[in-house]
Parts: structure tokens; sequence; C-alpha cells
């Protein structure tokens, strides 16, 4: 069947308020980085062209997505999460 796709720039993106900020958390990055405070976002939040620096928790409904230490993030145009890593990081 043929049919018309959608604009997918245009589709709409439940955000919530508070710019994403939920505190920070203890987490434990094995023997490498022990417990490091880490900053924990609302991933929904987080609007296009957020960039963000490991470590860091993007928390979601379904998965929770880490980053580590010396690695970084940032939410692309159609709300993707792209996370960089560093070698040996």
């Amino acid at each position: 069947a043929r049919f018309e796709r959608p604009d997918l720039a245009r589709l709409t993106r439940a955000l919530a308020s508070g710019g994403g900020d939920r505190g920070t958390r203890p987490v434990h990055f094995g023997a490498a980085h022990g417990t490091i405070e880490t900053r924990a976002y609302d991933r929904f939040a987080l609007a296009p062209g957020f960039v963000g620096a490991g470590p860091a928790i993007l928390e979601e409904y379904g998965s929770t997505p880490l980053v580590w230490p010396g690695d970084r993030f940032e939410i692309g145009a159609l709300g993707e999460i792209r996370i960089y890593c560093t070698p040996n990081g």
C-alpha cells in the first residue's frame, strides 16, 4: 500500500518541566573508577541540542542509559540520545 510518510522532525515530544536535573546518586563504576556521585537527568526533559558529560544517568521509562566517566552525550534533533565513548575511558 502507498501512504504518506510522517515528517519525523515535526512529531511532538512530551517534555517534563524543571530542565531534567534529578540530583545525584552514588554509582559504582567498577575497580577502574570506584563509586562516584553521578548526576541524574530526566531524559524526556532534555531538549534537542542538550550536551552533557559523564558520569551521568539518563532516567527514562523502560531503560536507564548510563554514561561512563570521560564519555559525553547529546540529545539529537529527533530526541535520540547519542553517547560518545572515550577510548580506554
